[in-house]
């Protein structure tokens, strides 16, 4: 089948079908945006709606209207746990206690300092292996001197 001059190829179909689908979405989004009126009314209070009072002053304004397939689905409330009141009005969670909060603080230093100190006898071992393979310096010697001092003070 040809087109005018071109060839009618499956490349050219799925061209065309990306078009359609595009101007398919973008026709769908303006459907999608609508404008109602805003008015204050006598008391102060706020409306919005599509037909004010003649007598009002009103401000159009945009509105994204969501379809109601495309509602997001509304939250699930765990079921209630057996022995326990459906209705309950305490939170499922309890605030953590001074001890507990600085038990969790205590486990995360000593977390952090267990992984510094592997990555500095790792940083050694790689030192040691350079200084056998290349030779050592003083300056290098005195580096990884310190180095063991440190990880023999603080991750033993």
């Amino acid at each position: 089948m040809t087109l005018g001059h071109r060839r009618w190829t499956p490349k050219l179909g799925i061209v065309v079908a990306c078009w359609i689908a595009a101007l398919a979405c973008s026709s769908q989004a303006q459907a999608q945006t609508q404008t109602i009126q805003k008015w204050v009314d006598e008391k102060g209070v706020v409306h919005f709606g599509d037909v004010p009072p003649p007598e009002a002053k009103t401000t159009s304004v945009q509105v994204h209207v969501i379809p109601p397939g495309e509602l997001p689905p509304k939250p699930v409330q765990a079921p209630a746990k057996s022995g326990s009141k459906a209705a309950s009005s305490k939170p499922e969670w309890t605030p953590l206690t001074p001890e507990e909060i600085a038990a969790r603080e205590e486990g995360r230093k000593a977390a952090a300092r267990a992984q510094e100190c592997q990555q500095r006898s790792a940083q050694v071992a790689r030192d040691g292996q350079a200084a056998r393979r290349f030779g050592s310096s003083p300056a290098n010697d005195s580096a990884i001197a310190k180095e063991d001092d440190w990880l023999a003070k603080n991750c033993n």
